[in-house]
């Protein structure tokens, strides 16, 4: 009997651990509220619904969702689905700051083989305690873009703002098998 007890304990403690080590264990996400698009933005084209920020602290990426309508020419038939499009970009930097703000900064840079430059900055004020002016969205968040525009000849920036409700934390129950 002691010896089931200790088998037990073993694999309880094994499927725990395997628990936090799976790669999306822990996830931040929050819905957009308010979406404001720079006028160069390449999302300016796309019909938006809607969207979300995730944050998974394990695989440290930042992916910004945003839902689309399908682009139907006048006199075909469509599908009434809305899709996703994803930015996903890996986390750079984490801090938080002198009044409890925690800001999350992803970027990527492809512009030396001919891409883009982008940038995604998530800030939690929920937990702020900095008095101010004017009153913080509790998740405030920017898309910065840059591009070298190749017919015009000059460097294209993109500064696109983003409100989002509070960002809520969710622990996704997996067990990994035993081997």
């Amino acid at each position: 009997m002691k010896n089931l007890i200790a088998i037990i304990a073993l694999l309880a403690t094994f499927s725990a651990g395997a628990r936090s080590l799976h790669p999306l264990t822990y996830v931040l996400k929050a819905e957009l509220e308010d979406i404001n698009l720079d006028q160069d933005s390449y999302l300016n084209n796309l019909t938006i619904y809607g969207g979300s920020v995730q944050i998974e602290q394990l695989k440290r990426e930042v992916t910004l969702s945003f839902q689309v309508a399908p682009e139907c020419p006048v006199g075909m038939m469509c599908a009434q689905v809305l899709r996703q499009h994803n930015i996903t970009l890996p986390i750079v930097s984490q801090f938080t700051d002198r009044c409890n703000n925690t800001t999350y900064i992803a970027q990527r840079d492809l512009r030396p083989v001919d891409g883009a430059y982008q940038e995604i900055t998530v800030t939690d004020h929920t937990l702020n305690r900095c008095p101010t002016f004017v009153a913080l969205p509790e998740t405030g968040i920017t898309l910065k873009s840059q591009y070298f525009d190749r017919l015009n000849g000059n460097e294209v920036e993109a500064n696109s703002s983003f409100t989002a409700t509070k960002l809520k934390g969710r622990v996704l129950p997996v067990i990994l098998p035993i081997k």
